[in-house]
């Protein structure tokens, strides 16, 4: 349904809905107080959980993000168009939120 959702474990009751792609996410992965996520739309979003806001979209892929990993201030993606791209938040308009 194009979002993320951030349940509570314990009661089964959804906490938050995260909306920004425009088609089915794929992949996601969390690191403290920040979500990154890959979609079927071709683009990855870092998003800030404690603000429940999408404070970054990297775009770049020509099909599908099929997965994504946070790695220090770097994010590995990897595609259905059998690229593996690693972006260097460092560059972007990090000011925004920490990684």
């Amino acid at each position: 349904d194009k979002t993320l959702r951030v349940w509570d474990l314990n009661t089964g009751v959804c906490l938050k809905t995260l909306k920004g792609h425009n088609r089915t996410v794929c992949a996601i992965d969390v690191s403290g107080n920040i979500i990154v996520s890959g979609s079927v739309d071709k683009t990855v979003k870092i998003w800030n959980f404690e603000r429940d806001e999408c404070v970054l979209t990297l775009e770049g892929h020509q099909n599908t993000v099929s997965c994504v990993e946070i790695v220090g201030n770097m994010i590995v993606t990897g595609s259905w168009d059998n690229t593996i791209k690693i972006w260097n938040v460092d560059d972007s308009p990090r000011k925004r939120f920490k990684m």
